[in-house]
């Protein structure tokens, strides 16, 4: 994170020697990162960090986008057995413990709205469903061809759906794979700073607990976050990055878990090959919302996402696909994404 840190400091430092300006490339309303939050189910009810470009929509522009993620996860921490045996048995845990074994859809629709030429204001309504899913077999098959960690998959039946979290006396288990909706999001984006090479950005959002947190779909707690966006770059050749920090409230259905507040880091790259195609990839760190624990899962994250845009005059299809580089106990193993967005 300190190394990932530094390289958002020093582009910092670089767009600030370009003289302001007031043309920054208008076609950067569209395009950018694709926008891709974190899909690992127990990240999916607090605030995180979604991916974005440095500039603002033209004022006076309202923007609608539609998207849909669907991941499968399978994430169990360090002798989770033996302490849901323990827990049947009658013994409270002294720490947590969980299994995740699911395929998560995540559906936005998210509508922002330029009053002014510095400010884009933003709501965004998500719904979540969990499924038993059909991607086990390609994780599984593509871990094997390469050769990597499974994190204990294969002891486990594909295309199931257990969700469990203990601690204490405490016992959380999804009751079923219904449809939810979940927390919704609030944002003012502010432009800092642009001109023909660089653009910044701050976004201010807030995450208000209007999801069903029984069904895993919210967490029932207010979230707070600041993220800084830049985008570096002209003609074919784009960078994207997005520093952020959140304070989170607990999620009230898990037992004994006090959510830490958590930093996120993303660089990307855009690849513009011509007026309608750009090829985009990015990387995001975060450390973890889950406390420090004698398992592993309060490591920091690492994940990828490669994909593209393909845009017309008002409108934009954006495609992509989601892998963990860390095998840590708090990422998704693989996911993919459509979305859409229109001008009105």
């Amino acid at each position: 994170m300190r190394h990932a840190t530094l390289a958002v400091l020093l582009l910092l430092g670089l767009s600030s020697t370009v003289a302001f300006a007031d043309d920054f490339a208008d076609d950067l309303r569209w395009r950018g990162p694709l926008r891709v939050r974190t899909q690992f189910p127990l990240d999916l009810l607090s605030l995180d960090l979604e991916p974005d470009h440095g500039g603002l929509l033209p004022q006076g522009l309202w923007a609608l986008d539609v998207s849909v993620t669907h991941s499968n996860t399978f994430e169990i921490t360090e002798g989770f057995d033996i302490a849901r045996a323990a827990f049947d048995s009658g013994a409270s845990l002294g720490d947590w413990a969980f299994v995740v074994d699911a395929e998560v859809t995540r559906f936005g629709i998210r509508m922002d709205w330029v009053p002014h030429r510095r400010v884009q204001l933003g709501i965004e309504v998500p719904a979540l469903s969990y499924s038993e899913g059909f991607l086990d077999g390609i994780v599984d098959d593509t871990h094997d061809t390469l050769g990597l960690p499974g994190n204990d998959r294969d002891l486990r039946p594909q295309d199931q759906l257990e969700i469990e979290f203990l601690g204490g006396r405490s016992r959380y288990t999804l009751p079923d794979d219904g449809l939810s909706f979940g927390d919704v999001t609030l944002s003012a984006k502010i432009g800092l700073y642009r001109d023909d090479f660089a653009a910044w950005a701050l976004r201010v959002s807030a995450k208000a607990p209007t999801g069903d947190e029984d069904k895993l779909a919210g967490s029932g707690s207010w979230d707070f976050g600041l993220a800084l966006h830049t985008t570096l770059g002209r003609g074919n050749h784009y960078f994207h990055g997005g520093l952020g920090w959140y304070v989170l409230g607990d999620a009230e259905v898990l037992p004994v878990v006090d959510w830490e507040d958590k930093g996120v880091l993303q660089l990307g790259y855009e690849w513009r090959a011509n007026g309608r195609w750009s090829v985009v990839a990015h990387l995001i760190a975060a450390t973890s919302a889950l406390p420090s624990s004698p398992q592993r899962n309060d490591d920091e994250r690492i994940e990828a996402v490669f994909g593209f845009h393909y845009g017309r005059d008002n409108w934009q299809l954006s495609v992509g696909v989601i892998e963990n580089i860390t095998t840590n106990d708090n990422t998704q193993d693989l996911g993919i994404h459509v979305g859409m967005s229109w001008w009105l």
